[in-house]
């Protein structure tokens, strides 16, 4: 889970990155996963650029998801949540629950988009010849909720299971990432874990 500061951190560091990367790129939308942090910046950009947004809600930025632990966050974060789903162009939820609860938020731009990729028709012909070698790539929040530890001790596992070079490459950033590095030692998966 994200905390407040970590949130205010990435909204201010993120809109002065993300600004001068829309500048240099123009893009026709902003795609935003999550009111906040993301739409936070996603909104203050389309506000600065003019450039549609679309805020994508996953969960956390739901008010009434987890009350045990976003309580708070939702009691504080709430008008901001109001405010950035009004100044988006589209707001997307992945399921019919969460779509029930918004209902009372009377957003006039909401849309229901169940997974976000229709699985039946997206089936790439991707085909990876044999190799010796197998990458798994992790890219987001080091946090607890993402329960990161739970990957290395399976990697662990596989690693020591086939006959291939395995690596785990590790992007990201948070809370966790100390524990996470010492529990790669202590597993003596220094060789095999990349943290970047």
């Amino acid at each position: 889970r994200s905390s407040v500061w970590e949130w205010m951190k990435f909204m201010i560091f993120g809109t002065m990155f993300t600004r001068s990367l829309i500048l240099r790129n123009r893009p026709d939308y902003i795609f935003a996963f999550f009111t906040l942090p993301a739409g936070f910046i996603a909104v203050t950009l389309k506000i600065m650029l003019n450039v549609p947004v679309l805020v994508s809600i996953r969960g956390q930025d739901l008010p009434g998801f987890c009350p045990e632990e976003y309580r708070l966050h939702h009691i504080f974060a709430s008008p901001l949540f109001k405010y950035i789903w009004k100044k988006s162009n589209v707001v997307v939820v992945q399921s019919k629950r969460q779509l029930k609860k918004l209902v009372d938020y009377k957003i006039s731009n909401l849309n229901y988009s169940p997974n976000g990729v229709d699985s039946n028709f997206f089936k790439p012909h991707y085909k990876k010849e044999h190799s010796d070698s197998v990458t798994i790539l992790y890219s987001g929040r080091l946090t607890l909720q993402k329960n990161i530890c739970w990957f290395i001790l399976i990697f662990n596992r596989l690693k020591n299971k086939i006959n291939r070079k395995v690596k785990f490459i590790i992007v990201g950033d948070g809370f966790e990432k100390k524990k996470l590095i010492k529990l790669v030692k202590e597993l003596s998966l220094d060789s095999s874990v990349c943290f970047y």
